[in-house]
């Protein structure tokens, strides 16, 4: 595996999580569909690219370094009810992070509103780990085919994207070394939650149904 970062900086961002009674929660750091939607625009791939989206996907490794958590405001966005996605299951955090599944409310009336989170003045560097090529992956974010923004439309970042490959051993050294370099708060994957502070965060989709699913669970430091 190879890594590299990206530097997710911007004044307004969307890192909206699961609902619980119709309002949504707020991630601490990006999910990795996130991510992976970040890398498949700035590839020119897009939502019918099934297939070179979930491999991108099941091969990333992830950690973070949040130099600063910004500060959440709250708007609202119009759902459209009637699309396919909108009918059917979708998963639920519990408050134990448990997973669970619930019928959408789709399928009835055309148009929703909703409330929606945004954080606002967010600077975070991820550290991602890939089986391919991490100089081609920059340099699509570099000179990005559709414009890479910090989870909605318009939400564009104040940086550039793009940072640099790493030379190290797993996502935990390049967590360490980046923080090194400049200071945050640590996210360091684990696959066993042992001792210590350990956040979880929904996890990847399955893009050939737009569905999500899964979680992360880091160790924060």
């Amino acid at each position: 595996m190879r890594f590299f970062t990206m530097h997710l900086a911007g004044s307004v961002a969307s890192l909206a999580g699961v609902q619980y009674d119709a309002a949504p929660s707020v991630l601490p750091v990006p999910t990795r569909s996130m991510i992976i939607g970040m890398l498949g625009g700035a590839m020119g791939w897009s939502y019918r690219d099934h297939a070179l989206l979930q491999e991108l996907q099941d091969e990333l490794d992830l950690g973070f370094v949040v130099h600063n958590a910004g500060t959440v405001i709250w708007d609202f966005q119009t759902t459209d009810m009637t699309k396919p996605h909108m009918v059917g299951a979708i998963w639920t955090l519990d408050a134990d992070g448990s997973l669970g599944v619930f019928k959408r409310a789709g399928g009835g009336k055309s148009r929703d509103t909703a409330d929606r989170p945004l954080t606002c003045g967010i600077d975070i560097t991820a550290v991602v780990g890939v089986e391919r090529d991490p100089e081609r992956l920059l340099a699509t974010l570099r000179r990005p085919v559709f414009p890479v923004t910090l989870g909605r439309r318009g939400m564009f970042p104040t940086d550039p994207i793009a940072g640099e490959t790493l030379d190290v051993g797993s996502v935990a050294e390049g967590v360490e070394l980046v923080a090194s370099r400049r200071p945050g708060s640590r996210w360091t994957p684990v696959s066993v939650a042992g001792p210590g502070i350990h956040r979880t965060v929904p996890g990847g989709r399955d893009w050939g149904t737009r569905r999500h699913g899964g979680s992360d669970t880091y160790a924060v430091a």
